[in-house]
């Protein structure tokens, strides 16, 4: 790096501290060596015993936390239980399943999708249900092609904001 003042080059010092970078390594290899050779050999059976008798001490004597509630049960699990048990069917609904669907939700509400499977009967997940509902049964869904009115407006908005997607 020129020197502004004088028109010399200014050198760094290269001076080193300490052994150099492979002396370093090989000391700390060697030190590893040395501790190892004088460590009481262990056999590997041993180690194991060793490690095992304390994992179960550890094991004995934890106690997992408490969450101030009862284990759940199968039934108060959900879903987790419902599909442990083996019980939900999967597949195609059948119009059988469609009319308990709707029979019990045009009575009942649509507000509690737990409680659909078990007091309908169905052997359907709560999501299943309810996802069945919102895209299939539900009164006011509209099916078939766009009306004359409603393809002109969307054609009129597609020229008037392009591609980009509306908030």
């Amino acid at each position: 790096m020129p020197d502004q003042r004088r028109g010399t080059t200014a050198l760094l010092p290269t001076a080193r501290h300490g052994p150099a970078a492979s002396d370093r390594h090989h000391s700390a290899s060697a030190a590893r060596r040395d501790a190892a050779a004088t460590r009481p050999a262990t056999s590997v059976a041993a180690a194991n015993t060793l490690v095992s008798s304390s994992l179960i001490e550890i094991e004995s004597t934890h106690t997992p936390p408490t969450t101030g509630r009862p284990p759940r049960t199968g039934e108060q699990d959900g879903e987790a239980a419902v599909l442990r048990q083996g019980w939900v069917k999967k597949g195609p609904w059948t119009p059988e399943e469609d009319l308990m669907l709707a029979s019990y939700i045009q009575e009942h509400g649509s507000g509690n999708w737990r409680a659909v499977p078990t007091n309908t009967g169905v052997m359907r997940c709560s999501k299943s249900c309810r996802l069945r509902w919102t895209n299939y049964l539900r009164p006011g869904i509209k099916r078939g092609n766009f009306t004359e009115q409603e393809e002109k407006l969307i054609v009129h908005l597609q020229a008037l904001l392009g591609n980009r997607s509306l908030p």
